[in-house]
């Protein structure tokens, strides 16, 4: 099987309004053209070079047309090199964005597959520890939880599972308002010994 692309390899994600997989799940990121051919089981791979793609769409363009001659195209998602300014840090915010939603979605996946006596061990340490998102946007599953490890929440490593809330005398009485019970207020809860 040989596989020949009329584009090259997409690498990079598209930033202007196609959501584009991120990078990690593009089959051409940090592959060469060898490991893609066995990535998808063809004997060898060819994708058209960049320039050739430009040289094409100008020779396409009407003769009256400026990208015959002048016009400068998006091809980011091909070189990295995009025609507006990208801020450093933005790709590894985005991934992270993208990583929290897969973990949610994995976490999912990993306690269903536990409760139908299906999960494989990666699935049992996800849905009984939870997972991390990575800086690249993968997601793995989280260690144990034990003093080294814990969330910090205010400054403080102290655990969150088996509190208790402290009731006041007030709070014995119909609530008047409602009470924010987020992680930010760890200090109303005591951990039982």
């Amino acid at each position: 099987v040989f596989f020949a692309s009329a584009a090259p390899r997409i690498r990079y994600p598209h930033i202007y309004g196609i959501d584009l997989s991120s990078p990690s799940e593009l089959i051409a990121y940090k592959r060469t053209v060898d490991e893609i051919a066995i990535h998808i089981g063809a004997e060898k791979v060819i994708f058209q070079e960049l320039d050739d793609l430009i040289d094409a769409c100008r020779q396409a363009a009407p003769s009256d047309h400026t990208a015959r001659e002048t016009q400068d195209f998006e091809v980011g998602v091909f070189s990295g090199q995009y025609v507006t300014p990208v801020p450093d840090g933005y790709f590894v915010h985005l991934e992270r964005v993208r990583g929290e939603s897969k973990k949610i979605k994995m976490i999912e996946n990993a306690r269903s597959a536990v409760a139908n006596s299906s999960a494989g061990p990666e699935e049992i340490k996800m849905a009984t520890n939870g997972a991390e998102v990575k800086d690249d946007g993968s997601v793995v599953a989280s260690g144990p939880l034990h003093a080294g490890n814990m969330p910090v929440v205010n400054g403080n490593h102290s655990p969150l599972p088996n509190a208790k809330r402290k009731r006041t005398l007030e709070e014995t009485e119909k609530p008047k308002r409602t009470m924010d019970i987020s992680m930010h207020n760890q200090d109303d809860f005591e951990v039982e010994d």
